[in-house]
């Protein structure tokens, strides 16, 4: 995935290790490599631990959308410079509302055609 930040361009990759050759396969597996390269982010950083979770929240700051409150993932903040983190401060989303309920949707459009046909 190659995304740009700050006018420059920036990469995180993120992919699954294994397979037969090197190749996708439909397994899953818990471990991986994350590649972030770009003005924005730290030479040499490390990340002990991350998820595809994180890697999702992640790309959404560096878009710059907000994280949404019940995401699973966790911005990966040790990635960036202090001056990105700064000039780009973490912004958090409210929750997703619920979907209404679809006999709540199926009477709000009889009603529709109900006020049109009138």
């Amino acid at each position: 995935m190659c995304y740009r930040a700050d006018g420059e361009q920036t990469i995180v990759h993120a992919t699954k290790s294994g397979g037969s050759g090197g190749s996708w396969t439909g397994a899953r597996s818990s471990e991986g490599i994350l590649i972030a390269h770009g003005p924005c982010i730290m030479r040499d950083a490390t990340v002990a631990t991350a998820t595809i979770h994180d890697v999702a929240a992640t790309i959404l700051y560096l878009r710059g959308h907000p994280v949404p409150a019940e995401m699973d993932g966790e911005v990966l903040t040790d990635i960036f410079t202090q001056d990105h983190l700064r000039r780009h401060p973490l912004r958090r989303g409210e929750p997703a509302t619920t979907r209404p309920q679809e006999s709540e949707v199926a009477a709000d459009a009889q009603e529709a055609v109900r006020s049109n046909s009138a």
